[in-house]
């Protein structure tokens, strides 16, 4: 004989710890997602300015992998990595 679980009669609200369990639940999910989101969205640290002139001469090497131009802004992903120099003068 196999025991079926308790229903609850119709129109009887819930017992208070299933139902702050299921609010609890639910925040940090939403918590998490917005997390992850916020995380993807984060500015690339290994980006650096140059001048465009360096930059056509990395195009001309083939060390571009992409290229996308917004306006007068023109960004780009290198194949390998690209050392700035520093000036000590």
């Amino acid at each position: 004989m196999s025991q079926q679980p308790r229903q609850q009669p119709p129109g009887q609200p819930r017992p208070k710890g299933q139902s702050a369990f299921h609010w609890t639940t639910l925040i940090l999910v939403a918590a998490f997602a917005f997390l992850i989101f916020y995380l993807s969205k984060s500015p690339n640290t290994n980006a650096v300015s140059l001048p465009y002139s360096k930059f056509l001469q990395q195009i001309d090497a083939g060390n571009v992998a992409s290229v996308t131009m917004q306006g007068q802004k023109i960004t780009g992903t290198f194949k390998s990595s690209y050392v700035v120099s520093v000036d000590s003068s």
